[in-house]
């Protein structure tokens, strides 16, 4: 919610905060498949397996469930709950974050995982009393896998495509991460939601549909 959909369309931002959602697509189950086969490789292994920027530790399990505690932004109060990807611990008794990307994100794309993250991180670090407690979170990153070409195909057998394996330091700003949480906030916050985006197929269609009913029902009134 806090990366695409702010950006996307504020209108189905606020009716999903309200309880409304947009209908979920399907995901494609190629990236589950790569996401699992990558996360039982890297279980358990140093973290600069990743990358060698990365210090020493382990590679713990990924998808779990986090929550904070109540919190503040400006005059709005928050909670923050989610499923991150992966966790590493650190020999110097400090945590990292780690998500990973079937694609390497385009730049624009970028700040939208960094606030995802940033997200993680305050949940962790301030977590609910029954939540997952893990500070401090001193890095945080996104590890790309790109396919680059196929190596080897023998009919029948195996394919063997190479990957291209990318790591995106994000760099902590909770300054930056306040700030947008404050005006999401007061979005939210609002009474009525905000016009749609010119672009956003969700509300094109709702208007559509809406127009269509009207004129339906007009047709109906006025039949012979």
């Amino acid at each position: 919610m806090l990366t695409f959909l702010w950006e996307e369309c504020r209108r189905c931002f606020w009716l999903h905060a309200h309880g409304l959602a947009r209908p979920r697509l399907p995901f494609p189950a190629v990236f589950s498949r790569y996401h699992d086969v990558l996360s039982r490789f890297f279980l358990g292994r140093c973290p600069s397996t990743l990358d060698a920027s990365l210090p020493p530790g382990r590679f713990l399990g990924g998808e779990l469930w986090v929550e904070s505690r109540p919190l503040r932004a400006g005059r709005f109060p928050y909670f923050i709950r989610g499923r991150l990807d992966h966790l590493a611990q650190f020999d110097d008794g400090t945590w990292g974050l780690i998500d990973f990307k079937m694609l390497a994100p385009h730049g624009e794309h970028l700040d939208k995982y960094a606030r995802q993250l940033h997200a993680y991180a305050r949940a962790l670090e301030m977590a609910a009393p029954t939540g997952l407690n893990r500070a401090p979170i001193t890095r945080m990153g996104l590890f790309c896998i790109d396919p680059v070409q196929v190596e080897a195909h023998t009919a029948g057998d195996r394919l063997l495509v190479r990957l291209q394996p990318v790591w995106i330091e994000i760099r902590r700003d909770d300054a930056t991460f306040d700030a947008f949480l404050e005006a999401v906030l007061e979005v939210i916050a609002r009474p009525l939601p905000p016009k749609a985006a010119p672009d956003c197929p969700c509300c094109t269609y709702s208007n559509r549909r809406r127009a269509l009913a009207r004129r339906m029902s007009h047709a109906q009134h006025h039949q012979p």
